[in-house]
């Protein structure tokens, strides 16, 4: 048997409340001792929102913690377990009240390590909890119902200190929830979804006593940190909406491959790819078939900074949507005889460059107080284009290319700041679709005439058949080229 230090279960209560008060929560527990266990009657958090807008407060029935003679402790939750969820308002009393319930959480979780640093280990096979009322005091107890279901793994690790971090980890085996939500009107929506397998790890400090709603710039430079990392999810939703004798049917299915978002004092970056995206929507009478289509990958990424900056910082942006297809229905509705090519869509933007803030953008009183006439809160010093591809019914448009922004200058281009730099394009198979749109009497002949000038104002051949080139250039006293050719 592995040997841990000691922990009793007053230990562990402790430690299970530090990452919440060191966030601003009032915890208040009632421990009643009882041998080796420490039972705890209740348990009630609080936190008072700035400005004095309100007050949150979540309470529950409590839990038992049970030294296990190895240095371990157990932690159980009682089978039947409740929780209440409500938030006042200084002139209006309780504004939003909701109830939950939890069964099959009372599996215990077992806690080793030592005092202030804690690992907590258990397990969920069928866990299930429930919304069991949700009441807003002008509207009365309104009908909505959330259940879910839970199996899987949980790890997690609480260190105490002046930055208090917890790290976590799961896996899931399945996830299902299910939802019903009626308006007054009528209307009745109800929705299930299920999530089989993945995998998250979570990793947080919170600076003990520093975090403020309303300055989130100033935690995030005494320690406030978050990276979650997600994937490995197969996800499969149905939702039906049914106003008076009308329903309407919507179901999706794709694989979370990775979705992750990272949090500092070094910026913010979130990431997701998703894979085999299947989409249905059916709307009667409006529509008489389904809506259908399949994504074979998306894919988004974002890296910005979130606290002022010294100079400048990388930045970036992605956006991809890849292998799109649409259900035949959906082309016969303007191409019934199929004069457009059906191969897959792809549309592919990637940009990165440069950026400085020279405000604190999460100091909300700061922001506040800014008037129209001071310094804007950041600019941009570069832009390069990486990759564009838009790929659709027989023609392709392909660029690259990069910019350096002059922030001092306003008025070669008035009112922004003047680029210059340069973008390579390449467009593939315009003609042809062009006169197939003519064709099929989707554009007129007259337009699809001044587009092909267009066209050829701004390109010139390249290789291959229906090919055109273009580079389009910015130059620093303001001139705008296309080939070599001023524009401007």
């Amino acid at each position: 048997m592995a040997a841990f230090a000691d922990v009793t279960a007053d230990d562990v209560l402790t430690n299970m409340m530090a990452p919440a008060r060191a966030f601003g929560f009032d915890v208040t527990a009632e421990p009643v001792r009882e041998g080796d266990s420490l039972r705890v009657e209740s348990m009630v958090m609080t936190y008072a929102l700035p400005m004095d807008a309100g007050v949150a407060r979540l309470s529950s029935n409590g839990f038992t913690l049970t030294e296990q003679g190895d240095g371990s402790v157990a932690l159980a939750y009682p089978d039947g377990m409740t929780a209440e969820i409500t938030f006042t308002m200084p002139d209006e009393g309780e504004v939003m009240s909701a109830s939950l319930t939890y069964e099959g959480f009372d599996t215990p979780t077992i806690a080793t390590g030592e005092p202030g640093q804690v690992t907590y280990e258990g397990a969920f096979e069928d866990a299930r909890f429930a919304l069991t009322e949700f009441t807003v005091p002008d509207e009365g107890v309104l009908d909505v119902s959330v259940e879910g279901t839970l199996t899987g793994t949980s790890r997690y690790v609480i260190t105490e200190g002046d930055i208090v971090k917890v790290a976590m980890s799961t896996t899931s085996d399945s996830m299902t929830f299910d939802t019903k939500f009626s308006d007054p009107e009528g209307a009745v929506s109800s929705g299930t979804q299920k999530m089989t397998g993945g995998t998250s790890e979570v990793e947080m400090a919170i600076p003990a006593g520093q975090v403020d709603l309303l300055n989130l710039d100033d935690a995030l430079r005494a320690g406030l940190m978050l990276v979650a990392k997600t994937g490995g999810m197969q996800v499969d939703g149905t939702t039906v909406t049914t106003v008076e004798d009308m329903e309407m049917r919507q179901t999706t299915a794709y694989t979370m491959e990775s979705n992750d978002i990272a949090l500092g004092e070094d910026g913010l970056s979130m990431s997701g790819v998703y894979t085999d995206f299947a989409f249905e929507f059916l709307m009667p009478p409006d529509l008489p078939f389904p809506i259908a289509g399949q994504i074979g990958r998306s894919e988004g990424r974002i890296v910005a900074p979130v606290t002022e900056t010294d100079g400048a910082v990388p930045v970036e942006l992605r956006m991809t949507l890849e292998e799109v297809s649409l259900d035949e229905a959906i082309w016969a509705l303007f191409d019934p005889q199929e004069q457009l090519p059906r191969d897959p869509m792809t549309v592919v933007l990637d940009l990165s460059g440069e950026a400085a803030l020279s405000r604190d953008p999460l100091d909300i009183m700061r922001m506040m107080q800014v008037s129209p006439t001071e310094e804007t809160l950041g600019r941009i010093e570069n832009v390069e284009l990486n990759e564009l591809v838009v790929r659709a019914v027989g023609a392709e448009v392909t660029g690259s290319g990069a910019f350096e922004i002059d922030n001092e200058d306003f008025e070669t281009f008035p009112g922004v700041p003047a680029p210059s730099g340069s973008v390579d394009l390449r467009v593939s198979g315009a003609n042809g679709l062009i006169d197939t749109l003519v064709a099929m009497g989707l554009v007129p002949e007259e337009q699809a005439m001044g587009t092909r000038m267009m066209l050829g104002m701004f390109g010139t051949p390249g290789e291959g058949e229906d090919v055109i080139t273009s580079t389009i250039e910015v130059t620093e006293d303001g001139q705008v080229l296309a080939n070599g050719q001023r524009l401007r």
